[in-house]
């Protein structure tokens, strides 16, 4: 009965974190997307502006 109960721990174990990668991918980044676009948020720029120089 041991071996059998840690097998089965085991392949629970492998299942849980296959889904929670794609519970991450699938169900939350497009949530947080929606709640950026809902709370307004913009965002930052992807390349800093250009530093003046004085010459």
């Amino acid at each position: 009965m041991k071996d059998e109960l840690t097998a089965l721990a085991a392949a629970s174990n492998m299942l849980s974190g296959l889904d929670g990668v794609y519970l991450c991918v699938f169900l939350s980044l497009p949530l947080s997307n929606w709640l950026v676009k809902k709370l307004g948020v913009n965002d930052p720029p992807s390349v800093p502006p250009e530093k003046k120089t004085n010459a």
